[in-house]
């Protein structure tokens, strides 16, 4: 049997045992289909002299992908700051294989680099490969978060980082979901689920594709259309198609929609919430199993904690034990927590997280997108 055209005359056995050696070490925290380094991806790196490995006796060890910079480029970590790569830097797209593998690969790789500044991108969860690359005297620089919720840490060595990436992290940016404390006392709970239950709202299924059995909807206090409180759509967010489609949508400004109005104490209560209000939802997921897969909102360019940048802030209204948030930290650490009605939280939304609610409440939370300033920020580390 012909090998496929892709293999690009290699032998596909060896493009086969590579691929293995990446999907063993890359599967447990890779959540997309282009995360995993695969036979034709092996084919192209071979012909462009971009694959190297080590095989001390009948099995390859470890194996890396890496590519020299042929100008300068720019590269974005997760709060959007600003990565320098610049001509003639070596960087490793992915490596995978065993302890001391690894560091025999890392070490050629670097001499080949010479004096020039070495990349290294490695999952933030693979602690194995993470202690050679900091053994051999590299520093983490930035995190990674791609849309398909993979976290990444980049490490750097022989360059100041300063020069390389632009600004610092925020305090507040650093914990992915944190309880702030009381967000509202149990007769605000209760006039807001009163209000809820007389107004019977226009409940809209949410568009992502994390939403699992069509078992969470929402509705825009203030949102993209005032004239439409089922309009939840953030324009930006959503595909070239669509924006295509709706050119006369992406000028659209955020606004109260009528379900403010007939909402007062639920509107009160977000603009309770230090920073200018962007998107107010109530978000509402089913009992008995309702869920929202694992997933980053990382195209959302605006999201952070920097001036003008939006956090997002909830309050549950209505929830049961059984409802969980988890969420991944820049380490690949998994948190679960449940907020009790009443509470306040803060979510970053470029990080990964996912809920599943396996009480028999549905889970109504009021959802606060606000325009951070100091005092937001302030809350937040508080």
């Amino acid at each position: 049997m012909d090998a496929p055209a892709w293999a690009l005359g290699f032998e596909l056995s060896f493009l086969k045992e590579v691929a293995a050696i990446f999907k063993k070490e890359f599967k447990p925290h890779t959540y997309g289909a282009f995360g995993l380094p695969k036979e034709r991806d092996i084919a192209n790196a071979l012909k462009e002299r971009q694959l190297v490995w080590v095989r001390p006796d009948s099995e390859i060890t470890a194996v890396a992908i890496f590519r020299i910079s042929k100008s300068k480029s720019l590269q974005t970590d997760f709060a959007q700051r600003k990565i320098t790569v610049l001509k003639n830097d070596l960087q490793v797209k992915a490596i995978a294989g065993t302890t001391a593998g690894v560091h025999t690969l890392l070490t050629k790789l670097m001499a080949k680099s010479g004096s020039r500044p070495t990349w290294v991108e490695v999952h933030a969860e693979n602690s194995q490969v993470q202690d050679v690359i900091l053994k051999l005297g590299f520093s983490a620089v930035a995190t990674k978060v791609s849309a398909s919720s993979d976290i990444k840490t980049l490490y750097v060595k022989n360059v100041n980082e300063t020069q390389r990436v632009s600004g610092s992290l925020f305090e507040s940016d650093i914990p992915a979901l944190k309880l702030l404390g009381k967000g509202a006392d149990v007769e605000t709970v209760q006039q807001c689920l009163k209000e809820i239950n007389q107004f019977k709202p226009p409940w809209e299924q949410h568009y992502s594709s994390y939403n699992k059995r069509k078992s969470w909807t929402a509705v825009a206090l203030q949102g993209f259309d005032p004239d439409d409180p089922q309009f939840i759509i953030k324009p930006e967010e959503m595909s070239k198609g669509w924006k295509l489609s709706n050119p006369k949508r992406l000028l659209a400004k955020c606004a109260p929609t009528s379900a403010a109005t007939s909402l007062p104490t639920v509107w009160k209560l977000a603009n309770s919430i230090p920073g200018k209000l962007e998107r107010v939802r109530l978000m509402r997921l089913q009992a008995n199993n309702g869920e929202l897969t694992r997933h980053a909102d990382i195209t959302d360019r605006n999201a952070g904690t920097a001036n003008g940048r939006i956090a997002r802030l909830h309050i549950p209204l209505q929830t049961g034990t059984g409802c969980l948030f988890s969420s991944w930290n820049l380490s690949g650490e998994k948190v679960m927590s449940h907020f009790p009605a009443g509470s306040l939280f803060y979510l970053d939304i470029r990080k990964p997280h996912a809920v599943k609610n396996t009480s028999q409440t549905t889970r109504i939370h009021l959802v606060i997108d606000v325009a951070c300033n100091s005092e937001t920020r302030a809350l937040i580390n508080a």
